[in-house]
């Protein structure tokens, strides 16, 4: 599978990649930082052109969701405690699913139907 590059420019803006684990990425944006849910695939056909597996980026629209952008004075700080806070809800059991809840970006734990 391809991996996310370290450095992306999107929007105009060139990222590094500053930190990582399997399902989460940190980068560091001109005056702050992004933290995102890494997207992937399996790799595809269409009409007989094979496309491989790989890791890309949340849509625009999937921002709050899978993507948080920092900014300001403390945003080191913020976006280090969100890769935290998303690295430890990952990590739990597979038979618990999490439900993001409103703009606090806060998890509420469910069972899995």
């Amino acid at each position: 599978m391809q991996r996310l590059p370290d450095i992306v420019k999107n929007h105009g803006y060139l990222m590094k990649q500053i930190k990582r684990t399997d399902k989460i990425a940190m980068y560091s944006k001109a005056g702050g930082f992004e933290v995102m849910l890494i997207q992937k695939h399996h790799g595809y056909e269409i009409n007989g052109i094979k496309i491989e597996p790989k890791e890309y980026l949340p849509k625009d629209e999937d921002f709050g969701r899978k993507g948080w952008y920092f900014g300001g004075p403390d945003a080191r700080e913020r976006a280090k405690k969100k890769f935290a806070e998303l690295e430890k809800t990952l990590d739990e059991p597979e038979n618990k699913s999490y439900t993001l809840h409103d703009n606090q970006t806060t998890f509420k734990q469910t069972q899995k139907t």
